[in-house]
């Protein structure tokens, strides 16, 4: 049977992990964008507060940082570090020459970590003096944490009117207070990933809602064309579980497509068959037809002028016709009858040897006018040394073996031979009628249980797969046809066993009573 796609692949379900999939990494951008833009504007903010702290701290002082000479007043810069402290403790204070390198700075080095780094950019110090101001926060390095860029304010240091170096600011330095810092950003950052998470989860089970809504008349499509699968496969079709609905109904559509075209075909090839067993028919009924109508015209004719022994010829034809349009007829009515299906079996135990036996006997005579030996080999015992008992309709049973035996001694030349042996197997008889007939062809095999098939008269038959037709053998009796319907009734089916020229042998097997 055809696999229906599982729950996690069915299309609603892929789109929805894929949307789901982008929502997320939009929401994690989105998210991350926020962070960090309240981050920027938070630096922002305390950079601006702080962006005139160095020049207050350079007002300030009673005298320059940096004398005429160009050197640092250390006692100054010492007494700046207890200054700048009670200001904020998270402000780190540097004396640069104008070159950008440290002169001093008010680390004490012993709470306070030393400078990894001997000189900072000075680009951002330039930037910082330009007038207006460039956009904030502007970072420069930090001389503790030279690979972490910092907040900065710089003011110059102008000795007689010359730039003398620079007072650079840390302005959140190691010894800030972060946990002040986070308790401004921590509401903003917490309730925006609050919010992004809520709005990813309204938007899947809006999209999920979308999704179902939009594919469910695929599914129902798809439904619906896969109950044209029910025989689970079509020769030619691909046979697994399909990824999604959309290959399960495209699987589908072509299984309909199959069955539909196979079903064309077997009208056409049913037609074609109505139409040859209507030439059949016709044949096999028009001949014994024609020959009593000329016999009886020649009886009403010449009546007077035949002789006694010409009219009992006459009659004698007659009569033959007229009995083997009574079997045409019997035929007909038989297989229309099984054709129906109202026709059932009706089965009870009995001897099928002896039943076996009788229709030779009653078909000796036949034999013995066409020069055929009819045999029968002795039947097997059952495991108690009884007759072989089977379970079949008798009636049914006895047509089977008349037919069989008939149609053999039809087609084998005088001087041949027609056996019929009986074999017991574990749960079934097998019965089998052997001739030493012509034989028939290989490529005939598949077309001797047809209706009027036998082995003489040509009739077209399309051979599947090509564009021209082949020629089978037909259409002189039902006989074989009426065999093959009996014994579906008894859940078996008739084997052949031919060559050209080597006889040929049919069997069946029924149940054991």
């Amino acid at each position: 049977m055809s696999q229906r796609v599982p729950w996690w692949r069915r299309l609603h379900m892929r789109l929805s992990a894929s949307m789901l999939l982008v929502l997320l990494a939009l929401g994690g951008s989105l998210a991350f964008w926020l962070d960090m833009n309240l981050r920027r504007q938070q630096d922002a903010l305390w950079q601006w507060q702080g962006l005139a702290l160095a020049q207050y701290i350079n007002s300030q002082q009673p005298q320059p940082l940096i004398d005429e000479q160009g050197k640092v007043r250390s006692e100054l810069v010492r007494s700046l570090a207890m200054y700048a402290r009670l200001i904020n403790p998270a402000l780190e204070v540097y004396v640069l020459n104008p070159q950008g390198v440290i002169l001093d700075h008010t680390q004490d080095g012993q709470n306070d970590p030393r400078p990894q780094v001997q000189q900072v950019d000075l680009g951002p110090v330039q930037a910082l003096a330009r007038t207006p101001l460039p956009e904030l926060p502007v970072y420069g390095t930090d001389p503790i944490a030279p690979d972490s860029p910092n907040l900065i304010s710089a003011a110059r240091l102008e000795v007689d009117g010359q730039t003398r170096g620079y007072v650079y600011v840390v302005l959140r330095g190691t010894r800030a207070n972060l946990l002040t810092m986070d308790a401004v950003a921590d509401p903003l950052r917490a309730a925006a990933w609050r919010f992004v998470p809520a709005v990813l989860l309204a938007a899947a089970v809006l999209m999920l809602l979308a999704q179902l809504r939009i594919t469910r008349p695929l599914s129902r499509l798809t439904a619906l064309l896969s109950e044209f699968r029910a025989d689970g496969h079509e020769a030619g079709l691909p046979e697994h579980t399909p990824r999604d609905e959309i290959e399960e109904a495209t699987l589908a559509a072509q299984a309909l497509r199959a069955r539909v075209q196979r079903q064309l075909n077997q009208i056409e090839d049913n037609e074609r068959q109505r139409r040859e067993l209507i030439a059949s028919i016709s044949h096999d009924l028009h001949t014994p037809l024609a020959s009593i109508q000329g016999y009886a015209e020649t009886l009403m004719l010449q009546q007077a002028t035949l002789t006694p022994e010409q009219r009992s010829q006459h009659l004698h034809t007659l009569m033959q016709n007229c009995h083997r349009l009574e079997r045409r007829v019997n035929d007909l009515f038989e297989l229309s009858k099984l054709e129906s299906g109202y026709t059932q079996a009706q089965p009870e135990p009995f001897a099928v040897a002896e039943l076996a036996s009788d229709v030779v006997q009653s078909l000796q005579l036949l034999a013995q006018t066409r020069g055929v030996t009819l045999e029968m080999a002795p039947p097997p015992a059952d495991e108690r040394g009884r007759e072989l008992q089977v379970h079949a309709d008798i009636g049914m049973i006895e047509r089977v073996l008349q037919n069989l035996i008939d149609n053999a001694i039809g087609h084998t030349p005088p001087g041949g031979r027609v056996a019929l042996r009986i074999a017991a197997e574990p749960e079934r008889v097998t019965v089998e009628v052997a001739d030493s007939g012509e034989g028939i062809a290989a490529e005939d095999l598949p077309f001797i249980f047809n209706l009027f098939w036998t082995r003489g008269m040509p009739t077209a038959v399309p051979q599947k797969g090509q564009g021209r037709e082949r020629r089978s053998r037909a259409r002189t009796g039902l006989g074989l046809a009426i065999v093959q319907r009996i014994l579906a009734l008894h859940d078996s089916q008739p084997q052949v066993r031919s060559s050209r020229g080597a006889g040929t042998i049919i069997s069946f097997a029924l149940k054991k009573a």
